[in-house]
């Protein structure tokens, strides 16, 4: 079955991560979001706009914002810049070790 690509943001869950675009949870389609949400995971950058954060709020969904959810992603691009630039490219390992160092 072939669905429209916001159909997503209709499904029965109790977590949902908006992952790919930006402000696709807003003032509209937050009105879509099935009422067995508890969790909204932002795994794109940006994906609710502050219309949405005000009703995300209201409704006690517990909301996991961008930049939480999207930091190792990004402390690993940025691993990859740097490896890039130096043209030497480090083991998992070596990256999980310069990722939580202890």
């Amino acid at each position: 079955m072939l669905e429209e690509g916001d159909a997503w943001i209709t499904k029965e869950a109790d977590v949902l991560i908006p992952g790919a675009l930006e402000g696709q949870v807003n003032a509209e389609s937050i009105k879509k979001i099935h009422n067995r949400v508890r969790i909204i995971a932002e795994g794109a950058n940006g994906p609710t706009t502050p219309e949405a954060d005000d009703i995300i709020k209201k409704n006690n969904i517990f909301n996991i914002p961008d930049f939480l959810c999207n930091a190792g992603g990004v402390t690993c691009s940025y691993f990859e810049g740097v490896q890039n630039d130096m043209n030497f490219y480090w083991t998992k390992a070596e990256v999980l070790e310069r990722l939580d160092p202890r």
